[in-house]
């Protein structure tokens, strides 16, 4: 028997959607549909080099360089640096018969001495050469004038930058080392994001764009390379004119470091390949490993991928990278990997050529001398943080590599240098890494 409906039942009544509900649901969707297209997706498809200007890049170049003396003019790029707690500049040059490093750090935030590091080897003689330096962070000068921007480190150190000329020059003048060249700059692309306005606020929020490794209050830092050819120099009393060069200079504030990583780089007067992988190497393949990535046919002048990959980017444009190895970074010799990246743009396979692999340089990059145990005055947190530092080992190889590229249906076969920079932990018990807690 059917039940029977009281007479006090009141009947469901769906209210009405007038047409100014309509459009203004039509508008709200139309507005989301023009952040995800033009924000979210197009620096998800590493298309961030399309946001990039010379003047955004210099602009960030000044304020990097400039605030090493100046901590007020990290404002303008919306960060808070109360210290430097780590800071670099770092090359390498390819000439013919040398590749040729320099690389001048803070050891971290708890001293202010600076190593400067300067070291080479030679293909022919099959030899290396190398020199250490200590200074200090109150012995960088730096000034901007007519566009060029110089930075300083005593006597043994100047540079100019004036990336609207695409022009830079080095002096280096040491025991062992008189370098002067004058260089070229054909690009200065950065793969990192949380620069580049307004894409940094929305992706915060999606993948690491801030470099956050420690997760404390304010932490950040911020990468601006440049590459280019060598027009003219001497080095060592013998005169070059050709050959190329990498450039970049790092700053980290607050409590920031650069945690382990391995960095595997080919570049000559064609290509520019630019694979980075953080933590460890027994995890390259995780798909939570963080890859930026800068990939340029330079002999086009077309930067093909920029950014940073991630698994959950992944959707957008797939990209596949790979690297396989038999030996350890860190071993007297690693030259027995490979690495694939496969997109639907471009194939790139680098195989490395066995009994080829030097390892030019290796030093504990955070730990200072001065400092042998924190003592009182210092938090529970910070000791911790300064046990991860000082295990932590830099490592420097250069390999000859033979490189395989399929692009634009085209495929090129080529055998060059590649050079790997790494940061391992001499003891694996000790995390790579350290949360911050909360309560502190």
């Amino acid at each position: 028997m059917p039940a029977k409906i009281s007479k006090t039942s009141k009947i469901l009544k769906i209210p009405k959607i007038s047409s100014i509900h309509i459009i203004t649901i039509l508008i709200i969707l139309l507005f989301l549909l023009i952040i995800f297209y033009c924000y979210i997706a197009r620096l998800a498809t590493r298309k961030l080099q399309d946001v990039q200007t010379k003047k955004w890049m210099s602009d960030l170049t000044d304020v990097i360089i400039l605030g090493v003396n100046d901590r007020k003019l990290y404002s303008k790029i919306d960060r808070d640096g109360e210290n430097i707690s780590f800071w670099y500049v770092y090359w390498f040059f390819h000439t013919k018969q040398e590749t040729i490093w320099i690389l001048a750090n803070l050891r971290n935030k708890f001293s202010t001495a600076i190593v400067f590091s300067i070291y080479k080897y030679n293909f022919v003689t099959k030899t290396s050469t190398s020199e250490t330096l200590n200074v200090d962070m109150k012995d960088i000068v730096v000034h901007k004038s007519n566009n060029t921007l110089t930075l300083k480190i005593k006597d043994i150190y100047v540079q100019e930058i004036n990336l609207m000329e695409n022009k830079s020059s080095l002096r280096v003048n040491t025991n062992k080392f008189k370098i002067f060249v004058n260089l070229s700059i054909t690009d200065c692309t950065t793969n990192q994001a949380s620069f580049a306005p307004p894409f940094h606020n929305i992706l915060s929020h999606i993948v690491n764009v801030k470099g956050i490794q420690t997760s404390t209050p304010g932490e950040w830092f911020s990468d601006n390379p440049y590459i280019g050819k060598i027009l003219n120099g001497v080095v060592n009393g013998k005169e070059i004119n050709e050959g190329v060069y990498w450039f970049d200079n790092f700053i980290g504030c607050n409590n920031a470091f650069l945690t382990t990583y391995t960095w595997f780089v080919v570049l000559n007067e064609d290509w520019l390949i630019y694979i980075l992988m953080f933590g460890d190497d027994d995890n390259f393949n995780d798909s939570s490993t963080l890859k930026p990535i800068i990939i340029k046919d330079i002999k086009n002048d077309k930067v093909i991928y920029s950014g940073i990959l991630a698994a959950v980017t992944d959707i957008f444009n797939p990209i596949d990278i790979k690297a396989k190895s038999s030996k350890k970074i860190g071993n007297e010799t690693y030259d027995d990997y490979s690495i694939s990246f496969e997109s639907d743009e471009i194939n790139i396979h680098i195989q490395s050529i066995q009994n080829s692999c030097k390892k030019v340089y290796e030093y504990s990059f955070y730990k200072s001398d001065d400092i042998h145990e924190l003592g009182e005055g210092y938090s529970d947190w910070d000791k911790e943080y300064y046990e991860i530092l000082k295990n932590i080992t830099y490592v420097e190889y250069v390999v000859d590599v033979n490189v395989s590229i399929d692009y634009n249906g085209n495929k090129e076969i080529f055998e060059c240098r590649q050079v790997i920079d790494a940061m391992y932990r001499k003891n694996n018990k000790i995390p790579r890494t350290i949360e911050y807690a909360k309560n502190n």
